[in-house]
């Protein structure tokens, strides 16, 4: 899965799923422009199964750019 954030500027981003506790290997830091970075999960807990698609459908990715006009 693949997330695209095209930075014009520094930008911090924040994941997280809305039916479960996710550790990522990483889940804020800096992009600037035409950086990548490939953040792995590390863990899932939740009451229920989780799977690739579920974690696809569910995944928010936010820059602080977006949370501020949110």
């Amino acid at each position: 899965m693949r997330c695209g954030i095209f930075p014009t500027t520094i930008i911090r981003t924040a994941e997280h799923l809305k039916e479960a506790d996710v550790i990522f290997s990483d889940n804020f830091f800096d992009l600037l422009p035409g950086e990548s970075r490939v953040i792995t999960v590390e863990e899932v807990r939740s009451a229920k199964h989780i799977d690739v698609k579920t974690v696809e459908e569910e995944l928010i990715v936010w820059s602080n750019y977006q949370i501020g006009r949110e």
